[in-house]
């Protein structure tokens, strides 16, 4: 085990430029990789306490030419469920645009 050792510090003193280009590499891909993933987390975060303060729709929904049978089968679905409780709740927590 010694003797490998030996060689691979052998080697990389060699070829010390190729083995600095390979570590730079791989440490800008480990930087970049981590940057990213606690970015996506930080700007989700951001975006969730922007529309809380800023006081946003939870939900937009927009139905041009409906007949009454499509209301009917709208005012079944779980979206018609969350509306009506968003509008019970006293204060209202959410709004809610609903165009129909």
């Amino acid at each position: 085990m010694k003797k490998l050792f030996l060689k691979m510090f052998r080697d990389v003193r060699k070829s010390l430029g190729l083995f600095v280009a390979i570590s730079a590499v791989s440490a800008i891909g480990v930087a970049l990789l981590t940057g990213f993933s606690v970015t996506s987390v930080s700007m989700q975060h951001m975006t969730n306490s922007y529309y809380k303060q800023a006081n946003l729709a939870d939900l937009t929904a927009y139905y041009l030419k409906i007949d009454d049978a499509g209301i009917a089968k709208y005012k079944i679905s779980a979206v018609w469920r969350m509306f009506t409780a968003a509008l019970r709740s006293k204060p209202p927590r959410r709004i809610i645009n609903l165009i129909i």
